[in-house]
């Protein structure tokens, strides 16, 4: 169960970039509410009940079958859950797992359809997001063809650090290495030699980004993520 939380705040940049009337409405409308790393916010195969608008943490789209399954996409607090309603189904495709502790403003999946037929900018930003989802799962399939494990690893760690506040991603070798389908020796190789490098630096159980720009070049043109600073999701929240 989520644990609900005491306030809301508009850290989600699909929230911040609305209108004062548009804000007022989701927060008559949502509970905030936290989850521990690990918990499924949406299950594949089951009706979309809520939708989530993250305020931080970190949460892996997943896609399962009967013996494996891979990461297709990062969600932080540039976006939300629920990617299969915004295209117009009721039940999810994929499994929605939160890799770090997460909070998120929680809407009812009636109450969000609501607020997009009665808010054009929130339906623009809605679907500018649905569309960088979209984007962020073809480059990963080019990636995973094409990309080699430590290039891999280095895109992976560069959408997650752009996801979260602060360098530190508080992640285990071996989640990654199930995330990216490869072996865990490979990852904890990979991130070996990043902090030999000065890449990153490791302790146990997590990684700190020392050099992002040079993590950029490592990824060798698969990731896609900008240059330098962190993006402030332009093209999610900037009026059309």
């Amino acid at each position: 169960m989520a644990e609900q939380l005491t306030r809301i705040n508009s850290a989600n940049a699909m929230i911040a970039g609305l209108s004062p009337d548009d804000l007022t409405l989701i927060r008559s409308l949502s509970t905030p509410v936290a989850f521990p790393p690990r918990h499924i916010l949406e299950h594949r195969n089951r009706t979309i009940s809520a939708i989530y608008f993250l305020q931080s943490g970190l949460v892996s789209v997943v896609a399962v079958a009967a013996v494996t399954s891979a990461e297709l996409a990062l969600v932080g607090r540039e976006g939300m859950t629920g990617l299969n309603a915004v295209l117009g189904a009721d039940r999810s495709s994929f499994d929605y797992h939160a890799l770090t502790p997460v909070t998120a403003h929680c809407i009812a999946i009636d109450d969000f359809r609501e607020v997009m037929r009665k808010s054009a900018p929130f339906t623009r930003s809605v679907l500018r997001f649905a569309n960088l989802t979209l984007e962020q799962i073809g480059q990963a399939l080019l990636t995973n063809a094409q990309g080699r494990v430590h290039e891999r690893i280095a895109r992976w760690l560069v959408l997650a650090h752009e996801r979260l506040d602060g360098d530190e991603i508080r992640i285990s070798h071996e989640v990654i290495a199930q995330l990216l389908g490869v072996r865990r020796a490979g990852v904890t190789e990979a991130l070996g030699r990043f902090d030999t490098l000065g890449l990153i630096s490791m302790a146990r159980g997590c990684i700190t980004i020392a050099d992002r720009a040079r993590l950029i070049e490592v990824s060798n043109g698969h990731s896609d993520a900008p240059q330098g600073a962190r993006p402030e999701f332009d093209q999610i929240t900037k009026n059309p």
